[in-house]
């Protein structure tokens, strides 16, 4: 048997088998409480009629059948209702989240895509100015050796001429103290 129902958002719901269930439960606990006779059951005339019935809904009216395996059924069947109730919420919920999430992927999407195309400009830009360092760089710091080499050399042949000048000033004092031993 198929039910006819509306979605929560929708408003009201119909009249579905499950909603007789509850009817039934909620007369039999006004009606009746729980002795085990046959006539704490409601009659079949507190029931709602409806021209479709379920074989199901037939064996829940039979007088014979036990008040507490009635109440059983009708609350098995009540929180079944509730189950699917849920889950239709859960998926409804989960449908809303997914198109919230696609309409926030949808508006990101493009700026992603902007900032993506900034970072490459931005790489060749980095990369065009080291270049350009380097290339300024490269003379300095060959400038800056060949002063560093020019001052050493004049350092060693500064030092070399000092040598050379103590070198010759030792000989004149020997000889000439030779000179003077010797006269």
């Amino acid at each position: 048997m198929m039910k006819q129902q509306l979605k929560p958002s929708q408003g009201k719901l119909m009249n579905t088998p499950d909603d007789r269930n509850k009817k039934m439960l909620m007369q039999l606990h006004k009606a009746a409480p729980i002795s085990g006779s046959s006539s704490d059951v409601p009659s079949n005339s507190d029931q709602p009629r409806n021209l479709t019935r379920s074989k199901s809904d037939r064996n829940l009216n039979n007088s014979d059948m036990d008040p507490k395996k009635l109440k059983r059924i009708l609350s098995n069947r009540l929180s079944s209702q509730k189950s699917r109730q849920k889950k239709f919420q859960y998926i409804d919920e989960m449908e809303r989240k997914v198109k919230a999430l696609e309409a926030e992927i949808a508006l990101f999407t493009p700026q992603v895509a902007v900032q993506e195309h900034q970072v490459s400009l931005l790489k060749m830009e980095n990369n065009f100015l080291n270049q350009k360092l380097a290339s300024v760089r490269n003379p300095i710091d060959q400038n800056l050796r060949v002063s560093v080499v020019e001052q050493k050399r004049d350092e060693v042949k500064r030092l070399k001429d000092i040598y050379r000048l103590q070198q010759q000033q030792m000989q004149a004092r020997g000889m000439l103290g030779w000179k003077i031993g010797f006269t």
